[in-house]
């Protein structure tokens, strides 16, 4: 497919099969038209984003609804402690 896997495949499913099943049910070649759409430039712009970030559409709304949260020091579990100089004198 060479997009997004889970857009391609909604965009097959529902885009193209859908009005590929109906110009072929009402024998009417005007489906046609809505089916090449969803197969040319709609499936041609799932695969510019494809090439962006695979995965975009997966990870993005997880990033928005969970944001990340960072401790102070590091991490939660691990006390602060004093570091070591790395300069020294003399």
């Amino acid at each position: 497919m060479g997009g997004e896997a889970s857009l391609s495949l909604i965009n097959s499913l529902f885009g193209v099969g859908f009005f590929g099943y109906m110009a072929f049910m009402k024998l009417d070649w005007h489906w046609l038209i809505g089916a090449l759409f969803f197969a040319g430039p709609v499936q041609w712009i799932l695969r510019l984003m494809g090439k962006i970030d695979a995965q975009y559409s997966e990870v993005q709304p997880q990033a928005v609804f969970q944001p990340a949260v960072f401790e102070p020091h590091g991490f939660a579990d691990i006390p602060a402690r004093k570091l070591k100089r790395l300069i020294t004198k003399g």
